[in-house]
């Protein structure tokens, strides 16, 4: 795959957030862009959640400019690069952030630089794990 190109003795890549943990410990994730992709994004939170990463930085995630909305469109590859389309969720920020609450504290929010004809903002959050949390 593309990942031979990048991967060194210092960074590698996984299909899978299990097989990583079997092969190390890293202390944090980073999900660039690809929370609002998934089918389930609040699914994969509870997981991360669960694997007690020290932080968790999410980049480049979507958010509705209305606080009461969450929406889930169909974001369509252009043909010219390959056919396909994929859910885009555009969240709840409250919502998101409110499944960090018990066990992380945010330490930075910011703003992301990516730009999409739907009103949204995008933004970046680095959470830190609570050391007493369960």
């Amino acid at each position: 795959m593309w990942s031979r190109f990048f991967a060194s003795a210092e960074l590698k890549f996984y299909e899978d957030i299990d097989v990583c943990l079997q092969d190390r410990k890293p202390n944090l994730i980073l999900l660039s862009g690809v929370i609002q992709c998934l089918e389930n994004p609040y699914e994969l939170i509870h997981k991360l959640l669960d694997k007690k990463f020290k932080y968790i930085v999410f980049d480049r995630t979507a958010f509705t400019k209305d606080e009461k909305l969450e929406i889930l469109m169909l974001q369509k590859v252009h043909p010219n690069i390959y056919q396909a389309s994929y859910p885009a969720w555009f969240l709840n920020k409250n919502k998101f952030l409110s499944y960090f609450q018990n066990k992380y504290d945010l330490m930075a929010e910011f703003d992301s630089q990516d730009r999409v004809n739907v009103e949204s903002n995008y933004k970046g959050f680095i959470f830190k794990r609570r050391e007493n949390a369960k």
